[in-house]
């Protein structure tokens, strides 16, 4: 059976109060096919902690510790006594050369406090928004604004429990349609003269399904009208016709059967966040910039600008848009999703809670190609076409198909932008540049990329990869471009992106993700307890691959042991910038890079090689001109010297 043909089995069951909740017989349960992690428990690096005569303390963990000799002499003793704090331990002796040795303390170390005292973490910055776009202003802005009021509309007919006090207040905001209501039930008034109680009677004339019924008719024939009744951005023309092709066309194939018109209207208030973000912050034009590229649009980049100036992001600000219409509500978690595909390294606002069932993520998987087509289509960008093609590639099209696929889909958006009188035309391109990971990372020069890349090039046997990071950004960064990269393996299968802290109810069941080959998920260390059996199904049971996230100074084997239990034999060190200087200068470059686009001038690396800085740091303060602002440490009650 070929992928088309299975996906298209799948349409009966994309319901997610029915199809996600059946019983279903679980797969045979997953069982390594080889150990990554030898360690009983995570090695955490810590400033050193002298030892008296023995040496001084360089890493520890629950089981036992490395420290790093006083004198090079052998000892021949296999048992000493340590201190920490008020606590002494019996150790043993496990292995030594002439710089170190390693340590077993024989009853275990359970005071996680005392490691997180001295842990070497990297500095993260705190920063405040230069403005803050208050929630009362976006509603004001949408508010007064024709297509807002005409979305709002849509949705308050298509509901099952209609109100008809808001279904009137609406018809009176959108343009024309309250004249054309009210002179449908014979009442003579000008639109001058039309009041709320004019379109109450209309619709007691009338009847509420006739009302609803002529107001679809009405958005049908006037919405191109309404919606380009702002300003126009031939940009944002084209975006949003290429991506109304490829969604179109891709949809049936990914199992998407729920039509196309809520889609439409949640593409249509994408734009419109930006218009809020650029009337709020006009005294800043170089705002801009930021939307005057497919690129700088949907990358994560953006995002963080947009939360360093007005408080706030594209995203959040579209939610709080769609949120009172309950059906693009649904849709807009996936729309969140989508981006997380797309970049791994933004993070949803904490408090927001996304649902994740098998329409969102087969939306989200498509909106994702539509966000890749668009940057291939529009930029002509070479690696996106390789990538694009590459995660079409597991629909099982070869190369010519692929070819004509796409070539076919840019004829269908030249031909809308003709229809809509746009002079707009696009070229499709065959030509696609892959994205090679080792080069990027120039990993000879650093082996322990070498050492973290090896197994994740081997996970179509192994199936499951954990990765515990001390940077979350930049981490996350990184697993963007693994999974866009041919040298790995990863980048002709479909995958997705789930925030394990933003989950909403008992979602994770692996039959959800039937359909993906990868699956991430990010801070399994902040998932709730409740979804914790439901991880461990999934982590058993899925058939596919599973990539997941943590990070080290949760002290996740202290505070989730039996997840940790689980976890621990595929869990694999991200390289830290305290075991090599190179290391910490790459990412240095890499978000010099990153953020070139959105400041003038070069990194100032003298700057950031005083301490280990995030990433997420760096970057704020290269965006703000401003030094980096740290949260104090607090100092540690524990005499280092006593051992």
């Amino acid at each position: 059976m070929g992928f088309f043909d299975f996906l298209s089995l799948m349409n009966k069951d994309d319901q997610p109060n029915k199809s996600d909740t059946k019983a279903v017989e679980p797969p045979q349960l997953f069982q390594p096919h080889y150990s990554l992690n030898k360690r009983e428990s995570i090695r955490y690096l810590v400033h050193g902690i002298p030892r008296n005569k023995v040496g001084t303390i360089v890493n520890m963990s629950r089981g036992g510790c490395m420290i790093k000799k006083a004198v090079p002499d052998q000892i021949d003793y296999m048992h000493i006594i340590l201190r920490f704090g008020i606590m002494k331990t019996t150790a043993l002796i496990v292995w030594q050369d002439e710089d170190f040795m390693g340590i077993q303390f024989l009853g275990g170390h359970n005071d996680s406090g005392y490691i997180s005292r001295h842990m070497k973490r990297i500095k993260e910055g705190k920063f405040s928004p230069v403005k803050s776009l208050h929630v009362d202003t976006i509603i004001a802005f949408i508010a007064k604004d024709p297509f807002s009021n005409m979305l709002n509309l849509i949705a308050e007919i298509e509901s099952p429990n209609t109100n008809i006090n808001r279904l009137k207040s609406l018809i009176i905001k959108v343009p024309e349609l309250a004249p054309e209501t009210v002179a449908k039930a014979g009442i003579n008034k000008t639109e001058d003269e039309i009041e709320l109680r004019d379109v109450d009677q209309a619709v007691k004339l009338l009847g509420m399904d006739a009302v609803k019924k002529n107001s679809l008719e009405f958005i049908k024939l006037n919405r191109e009208k309404i919606e380009s009744a702002g300003p126009k951005n031939s940009l944002h023309e084209s975006l949003k016709t290429v991506k109304k092709v490829f969604f179109d066309i891709l949809a049936p194939y990914f199992g998407y059967t729920r039509g196309t018109g809520l889609v439409d209207n949640l593409a249509a208030i994408e734009y419109k966040g930006i218009d809020i973000i650029i009337a709020d912050t006009e005294e800043t034009p170089k705002i801009k910039e930021f939307y005057n590229s497919t690129p700088k649009i949907y990358s994560e980049m953006t995002r963080f600008c947009e939360r360093l100036l007005i408080g706030r992001d594209l995203l959040n600000i579209n939610r709080i848009n769609i949120r009172i219409r309950k059906t693009l509500l649904e849709l807009f978690d996936g729309y969140l999703l989508a981006h997380m595909m797309l970049n791994p390294i933004y993070s949803i606002d904490s408090y927001v809670e996304v649902s994740i069932n098998k329409l969102n993520l087969s939306f989200a998987y498509i909106t994702y190609l539509t966000f890749i087509s668009a940057q291939a289509i529009i930029e002509k960008d070479a690696t996106a076409v390789a990538v694009f093609k590459e995660r079409l590639q597991a629909t099982g099209m070869d190369s010519s198909t692929l070819n004509s696929f796409v070539s076919m889909c840019v004829s269908e958006v030249n031909r809308t932008l003709a229809d809509l009188g746009r002079s707009t035309k696009l070229q499709s391109t065959a030509s696609g540049k892959g994205f090679n990971f080792s080069d990027y990372m120039s990993i000879r020069e650093m082996p322990q990329y070498e050492r973290f890349i090896k197994p994740l090039k081997e996970l179509d046997i192994i199936k499951r990869a954990v990765i515990a990071y001390e940077d979350e950004a930049y981490t996350h960064f990184i697993l963007g471009k693994i999974l866009a990269a041919e040298d790995i393996g990863l980048n002709t299968k479909m995958f997705c992106v789930i925030p394990c802290e933003n989950l909403s109810t008992d979602e994770i069941i692996y039959d959800t993700f039937s359909f993906f080959g990868i699956v991430v998920l990010k801070n399994i260390d902040q998932i709730a307890k409740r979804h914790q059996k439901l991880f461990i199904k999934l982590w058993n049971h899925f058939e596919g691959i599973l990539i997941v996230t943590f990070n080290k100074y949760s002290m996740y084997d202290f505070h989730c042991a039996e997840l940790y239990t689980l976890l621990k034999e595929s869990i694999i060190d991200f390289p830290s910038y305290f075991d090599s200087e190179r290391i910490y200068d790459k990412m240095l470059e890499h978000t010099a890079a990153y953020i070139s686009p959105y400041v003038e001038g070069q990194l100032n690396i003298p700057k950031y090689k005083t301490e280990k800085y995030s990433m997420n740091t760096i970057r704020g303060c290269e965006l703000l001109n401003t030094d980096p602002v740290i949260e104090e440490e607090k100092e540690d009650e524990d005499n280092p010297l006593v051992g």
